[in-house]
C-alpha cells in the first residue's frame, strides 16, 4: 500500500472506531488493527494520538469541501451558488458518522482544532465576500451553519425533522438575498472570481 493510502487507512480506521466505540477506544493498537497495519506503521504517520484525531478532522473538511464543490458545480452560476452549496453540504452531512466524530473532537477544545476551525471560518468568509456577498450577510450565513453543525454534534437530533427543514429553508432564504442584492446592483460582481468552490 502506498504511503498516502496507509495514512488514509489509519484515518478511516480511527473514524470508524470513534464513531462506534468512542474516542477512548481509538488506541494505537485498535486503530492499527482496524487499518490492517502495524502499530509502528501507524506511529510513523501519526506520532501522537492528537495528530491522528486531528487528521480525522482534516479529512472530514476535505471530504466536505469536495462535496461542496460538486454541489456548487451543479448549481446555476451566480453570487449565491457558493453559499447555497455550503448550506446544502452542511445539511447533507449532519447525519454522517464523520459529523458526530468531528463535533465530538470539537468538544476537546484543543488549540490546534480551534486554529483549524478559525482558519476555515476565515477562508469561508473571505470566499463569500470575494463573490460579492456583504460581510454581515456572509457572517450571518456562516454563523447559522455553525450553530446547526454544533447543535447537532453536541445534542444529536434536538430538532424535529420538520423544524430542521424549516431552519434549512430560512438559511436558504438568507442565501437568496445574495442574488437579490446582485440583481439590485445590476448583477455586478465585486470580483472576477468564480463563485462556485
Amino acid at each position: 500500500m502506498a504511503r498516502k493510502d496507509l495514512r488514509l487507512a489509519g484515518i478511516v480506521a480511527a473514524e470508524k472506531i470513534v464513531a462506534t466505540q468512542g474516542i477512548g477506544a481509538a488506541t494505537y493498537e485498535n486503530v492499527a488493527r482496524e487499518a490492517g497495519m502495524s502499530k509502528g506503521g501507524l506511529l510513523h504517520h501519526f506520532p501522537t494520538k492528537q495528530e491522528l484525531i486531528l487528521a480525522t478532522f482534516d479529512n472530514y473538511v476535505d471530504v466536505m469541501r469536495q462535496r461542496r464543490e460538486e454541489i456548487a458545480a451543479s448549481l446555476p452560476e451566480g453570487r449565491n451558488s457558493l453559499a447555497r452549496a455550503m448550506v446544502l453540504t452542511t445539511f447533507e452531512y449532519l447525519d454522517s458518522p464523520q459529523h458526530a466524530i468531528n463535533a465530538g473532537i470539537g468538544m476537546l477544545v484543543h488549540p490546534d482544532y480551534r486554529a483549524r476551525l478559525s482558519r476555515i471560518k476565515h477562508d469561508t468568509l473571505n470566499a463569500l465576500t470575494d463573490c460579492g456577498v456583504r460581510p454581515e450577510l456572509a457572517s450571518a450565513i456562516v454563523c447559522a451553519l455553525d450553530g446547526i453543525w454544533l447543535n447537532r454534534g453536541i445534542v444529536p437530533k434536538v430538532m424535529t425533522d420538520e423544524i430542521e427543514q424549516q431552519v434549512r429553508r430560512e438559511i436558504l432564504a438568507l442565501v437568496d438575498q445574495i442574488e437579490a442584492e446582485a440583481d439590485a446592483d445590476g448583477g455586478r460582481k465585486d470580483s472576477d472570481r468564480q463563485c462556485r468552490a
